[in-house]
């Protein structure tokens, strides 16, 4: 790195010590960023081009949140938009359409690896197709056809989150020689066999048209290997040139610190070792578990959250299955996830979150929850599972909730609020309704705090962005209808490109980018910032991705100008006229900075 020429040396000094702090601090910052975010930089000194790496040191890291966190980067003296912050419309369950046809819909398709297709990539395709109740969706048939010859025809497999019926094709293509542009065909009930209900044919079917790009030259994804760590309780599994290879033996003291978490949490001891599985894509909120744990962990963190508030989370998940053998209700499951983590993304007052929920007019009554859990709004959904789960464990105590968790038998769909109360009458001796009711009184006695109030709102938007972003730029990623792919599987044969692959396009970043830096400016309860930048975000995407306000060019201009230079943004840290990039070059895992200046009008590399 080479300094510009300053007055001082002390200047220098200073500035050498945060740039080096900064490096320090990212090289932990993932998708679910487990650190406090860095200070504002004020006047960095540029890195050289091309860059030479900055060292990196990797200390033990504390899960304690600092007591007083520090400000994040902000737009202050940046021209912004003058919106005043908004209080967000209390969202509602989210809408599926109930169909009384079979048909394919636009946009239903997911392919596998996420982002670009290279020839001699094994794609799995994701279908989802509508059906009606009069009919069995194991009986609706799927023809794929590319360049009009039948690849294959297999009936609808599979339910995603959303409630949609998919067909998953996992690596059914190979593309080895496929380079070029392919008419990809699918069409449902190929043969006319379902009447009742599938009276109009001509909209079962929906053509698409993939293009395979050259094969991959990418030296860190060609030569990428499984690497295994071994802790206390787990074993890590991780991509080789990933963040997560990178930052392998921190990763190590998080996830042992954190399963430690939850075994206290519960008081239970794993009875075998948990495979947790690091990757570098985005998935929902930052990851699932079922036999094992998969998270996401990468440099740009656009979904936000703390990586070992998740760890702890998942790691419940698998923990409780040695508490109940019976299928978990949903609403249970993640509320004593969300309780036994302290919170949902961050350490969190759940009594208090619950109390600003209801005083906001949030709250949805527990038995529309019950039976609807993940289409309901998300941060709610999770919130007030978690405090119900909080305030039967500090009413009636742990061992008493224990027992009634474990003896819960799940009912059909549609039926498991009933179940729900006719348990707590069983074991608590009250009605759901009841109980509710007492809950509420308690809420209701609590002093509102408006920091909590103003940061549940802003968190509730903020994800409702993200999701947004997620379903229309990064669809692989949505929750609702992500494919959860079983990572053994994939490590079995050597396969990391579905794990580690998404999209790059220069627009991805930009809005990457600007999300990642809402969310820390949210958890810096910096909220009048974080307003102002998801607004801009939002007029971004509401106008066809043009950044039509000054803070959202300003981002566009800075993200769009090291893309021209190869350098992929992973953080963009605006203070006033002066901004730090943090980036990475060649799909490579080091980061390097670069200090940006406004002048004229316009952003440029500092000289």
């Amino acid at each position: 790195m080479r300094a510009r020429t300053t007055p001082t040396a002390n200047r220098y000094r200073h500035k050498l010590i945060f740039v080096l702090a900064l490096i320090l601090v990212l090289s932990g910052c993932t998708t679910l960023e487990q650190f406090d975010p860095p200070p504002t930089p004020t006047n960095i000194p540029a890195a050289t081009l091309p860059p030479t790496p900055l060292p990196t040191i990797t200390p033990a890291p504390s899960l304690a949140p600092t007591e007083t966190p520090l400000p994040p980067a902000t737009a202050t003296d940046m021209p912004v938009a003058t919106d005043p912050p908004v209080t967000p419309i209390p969202p509602t369950a989210t809408e599926f359409p109930t169909e009384d046809q079979l048909f394919i819909g636009e946009n239903q398709l997911n392919l596998y690896p996420a982002g670009a297709i290279y020839a001699g990539d094994q794609v799995t395709f994701q279908l989802a197709v509508a059906v009606p109740p009069s009919v069995a969706f194991s009986t609706v048939k799927v023809r794929v056809e590319i360049d009009g010859t039948v690849l294959t025809e297999q009936s609808l497999n599979s339910r995603n989150l959303g409630r949609e019926y998919t067909l998953v094709l996992p690596q059914i293509w190979d593309t080895t020689d496929q380079q070029g542009s392919h008419t990809v065909t699918f069409t449902a009930d190929p043969y006319d066999t379902i009447q009742r209900g599938d009276e109009n044919p001509n909209n079962n079917s929906i053509t698409y048209q993939i293009e395979v790009r050259p094969p991959n030259t990418n030296p860190v994804e060609a030569n990428a290997t499984w690497i295994v760590r071994d802790i206390p309780y787990a074993r890590i599994h991780v991509v080789s040139g990933t963040a997560a290879a990178r930052d392998l033996e921190k990763l190590a003291i998080v996830t042992e610190e954190s399963i430690r978490k939850a075994m206290v949490a519960l008081d239970e001891e794993p009875r075998r070792i948990y495979d947790v599985y690091f990757i570098e894509r985005v998935i929902g909120q930052g990851g699932y578990a079922g036999g094992s744990m998969v998270i996401t962990y990468n440099d740009r963190n656009y979904s936000g959250g703390r990586i070992d508030e998740v760890i702890v989370h998942e790691t419940v998940h698998l923990l409780d299955q040695q508490i109940s053998t019976n299928s978990r209700l949903t609403f249970l499951a993640e509320g004593l996830a969300v309780w036994s983590s302290g919170g949902h993304y961050k350490p969190e007052d759940l009594n208090g979150r619950a109390a600003a929920l209801v005083a906001t007019g949030y709250y949805i009554p527990l038995d529309q929850i019950i039976d609807n859990f993940y289409p309901v709004q998300h941060e709610i959904g999770y919130l007030e599972a978690g405090a119900f789960v909080q305030y039967l464990v500090d009413t009636y105590g742990w061992e008493k909730f224990k027992q009634f968790y474990a003896e819960y038998q799940p009912a059909p769909e549609g039926q498991n609020a009933v179940r729900l109360n006719e348990s707590l009458q069983a074991l608590y001796g009250k009605s759901l309704e009841q109980i509710e009711q007492e809950w509420l009184t308690k809420l209701g006695e609590i002093t509102l705090d408006r920091n909590v109030v103003a940061d549940l709102n802003g968190t509730i938007r903020f994800y409702n962005i993200m999701r947004r972003y997620q379903a229309n730029y990064d669809p692989t990623a949505y929750f609702l209808e992500a494919w959860l792919p079983r990572p053994n599987q994939l490590r079995d044969q050597n396969a990391t490109d579905e794990l580690t692959r998404h999209p790059e396009e220069s627009t991805n970043i930009v809005l990457e980018v600007m999300l990642t830096e809402a969310e820390i400016l949210l958890r810096s309860s910096n909220f009048r910032q974080a307003e102002v930048l998801m607004g801009s975000i939002e007029r971004a995407m509401d106008n066809q991705n043009n950044f039509i306000d000054p803070l959202g060019a300003s981002y566009n201009e800075i993200v769009q100008d090291a893309f021209s230079r190869g350098q992929e943004a992973q953080r963009v840290l605006l203070d006033g006229q002066s901004a730090i990039v943090v980036y990475t070059v060649n799909n490579e895992n080091t980061l390097y900075t670069l200090e940006y200046v406004r002048q004229q009008d316009r952003w440029a590399v500092a000289p």
